[in-house]
């Protein structure tokens, strides 16, 4: 492993380090149906992804990975990563 991705690696384990986690408050509401809808959606299950980079690849080019192979994304190690709720970004 060359020096260069070392850093890279050390500076992407820092960035995950930093991550934090923001805080839902769901607002105060006077109606009882309200409530109760806003209770039904506490149980909903929203997938949460976090994005490193993308690549879009020909299916040929797909075909040709194997253990080992490298795919270069377009974004570097020391760039922030996105938080998907759902697919959609969200910070």
């Amino acid at each position: 492993m060359t020096k260069l991705e070392e850093q890279e690696i050390e500076t992407l384990e820092s960035t995950i380090n930093e991550l934090s986690y923001a805080t839902f408050k769901y607002p105060e509401v006077e109606h009882s149906d309200a409530n109760e809808t806003i209770n039904h959606l506490q149980d909903v299950d929203v997938p949460i992804e976090i994005v490193f980079g993308k690549k879009k690849l020909p299916i040929v080019d797909f075909l040709k990975l194997k253990t080992g192979s490298v795919i270069t994304l377009d974004k570097l190690l020391c760039e922030p990563v996105d938080l998907e709720a759902g697919g959609k970004p969200v910070a």
